[in-house]
């Protein structure tokens, strides 16, 4: 599954960030995979592949806005 898909909104998908917040939360791999069926491991590591380049793309996040 592409990182492109997974990222889609439909309700029968997950998207990359309940994979990121359930793995946040300390789910491991393989309780996400017991949840969700249709997700394969390597559909869940390409979610936080995604989520790697996401955060390595060259935009800048003013922090003292953020935090106000």
């Amino acid at each position: 599954m592409s990182p492109a898909r997974l990222s889609a909104q439909r309700p029968h998908e997950s998207t990359v960030e309940l994979i990121l917040e359930k793995l946040a939360a300390g789910e491991t791999i393989e309780q996400i995979l017991e949840a969700h069926s249709h997700l394969t491991r390597e559909a869940v590591l390409a979610a936080l592949a995604f989520a790697k380049d996401a955060l390595r793309a060259d935009v800048v996040y003013p922090l003292a806005e953020a935090l106000e």
